[in-house]
């Protein structure tokens, strides 16, 4: 506590609580996407549960006009829809709940992550190419070839805080960006 104190009255002038609302929270939350499966969902789902819980909601195959093909990342945003890069269906759709389409963007190839960036862009990456797209959806930007000659088959990628974007490759390199 004494530690604590000090070190609250050395840091009370540079902290900011305006801020505090916009960062991330966890509720003990689990987004689970499942890319296919043999108990009926072959064009797989996404759900959210709490750990160890059980599933608050769901989606996956057809819900209504709103078929879910081949989800390869998900992510719950803070209104309570969720961000999903449809690794067959060359999309990333943002979704309520029950699953109907809010919003969706076509890609050029097989989408395997996304994320909703703080200035609400949409940050994308496929095999081959890395991407951001306002709500409108103009591009902001579009990278298809890694520096320094890496190969460009991606597996994982994600934007950091301070504008970087890391990725993994195939051959297990992680490259920033």
């Amino acid at each position: 506590a004494k530690a604590w104190g000090k070190w609250l009255d050395d840091n009370k002038d540079k902290i900011d609580l305006a801020n505090l609302g916009d960062r991330e929270t966890f509720l003990g939350l689990v987004t689970i996407t499942e890319y296919d499966n043999q108990v009926g969902n072959i064009n797989g789902q996404v759900w959210e549960s709490a750990r160890g819980g059980a599933k608050r909601w769901g989606f996956g195959g057809l819900q209504g006009n709103a078929q879910l093909i081949g989800a390869m990342d998900a992510h719950t945003l803070p209104n309570g829809r969720v961000l999903v890069a449809e690794n067959s269906a060359n999309r990333v759709t943002e979704r309520d709940s029950k699953g109907e389409i809010k919003w969706q963007f076509p890609v050029p190839n097989n989408p395997i992550a996304c994320q909703r960036l703080p200035n609400g862009n949409t940050f994308i990456a496929c095999y081959n190419m890395v991407m951001e797209v306002r709500p409108d959806k103009s591009e902001v930007y579009k990278i298809t070839q890694l520096p320094n000659g890496a190969q460009f088959y991606i597996f994982g990628a994600h934007k950091t805080k301070n504008g970087h974007i890391v990725v993994i490759n195939a051959q297990g390199n992680v490259v920033e960006m």
